[in-house]
Formats: C-alpha cells, structure tokens, sequence
C-alpha cells in the first residue's frame, strides 16, 4: 500500500485543495497511491466522513494532525482523545506519550524500504 503520508485541504492554513478535488488530482494524473493521510496544521478533523469519497475514488482516507514544537513540525498519527486533551492543555507530555510509537513505525518503514 502507497500513502501520501502528509497532505493538506484547505482546512489548514497552506492548503490549497477541498479533499474532493485532492482525489480528482490523484484520479486525473494516474497517481499510484493508495490513499492519503490529511495531516491539518493544529488541528484534528474526528467530525468530516470521507467514506464517500473513499468509495468513488478507491482511495483510503486517513486524518492525523501536523503540530507545531520546539522541535518543529511534527505529524502525529493515531489521534485520540487522550492525546488531544494534553495537546490543548499546552501539556508537552504528549509528544512523550507519542514518540515510542512514532519512532518504532518510522523505523520499521526505512527497514523495509531499505530491505
């Protein structure tokens, strides 16, 4: 499986693109992707549903958050509402709580491209 692992809509500050025409371009110009990750600048979309979008397009749509650190930016995958809570608590605890997970699947991910 392919993914664009970082992508914005127009919900973020720099994005360009509604997810609807996201699709459309990937569609048009025969990109061979999977799907993609909408990675919104400081914020995590839990209320849009892209299943629609999903089944027209045969794309797998995920969501995940780009945040700003003292590190830079940093994108986060398997948002909960734990991690959410911290993160609007200004609590830099969970960078802590995400980083064991984020680096094991980076790793694992040059192991195989690498492999």
């Amino acid at each position: 499986m392919i993914l664009d692992l970082h992508s914005h809509s127009i919900a973020s500050d720099d994005g360009r693109a509604k997810v609807e025409n996201y699709c459309q371009w990937i569609e048009r110009r025969k990109i061979p992707l999977d799907g993609f990750v909408l990675t919104e600048h400081r914020q995590f979309d839990d209320q849009s549903d892209y299943r629609a979008l999903e089944d027209r397009f045969g794309l797998l749509i995920l969501k995940a958050s780009e945040v700003e650190t003292e590190y830079g930016h940093v994108l986060v995958f398997g948002v909960n509402a734990d991690l959410r809570a911290a993160f609007a608590d200004d609590d830099p605890a969970w960078l802590e709580a995400v980083w064991p997970t984020y680096h094991s699947v980076l790793t694992t991910a040059c192991e195989r491209l690498s492999g």
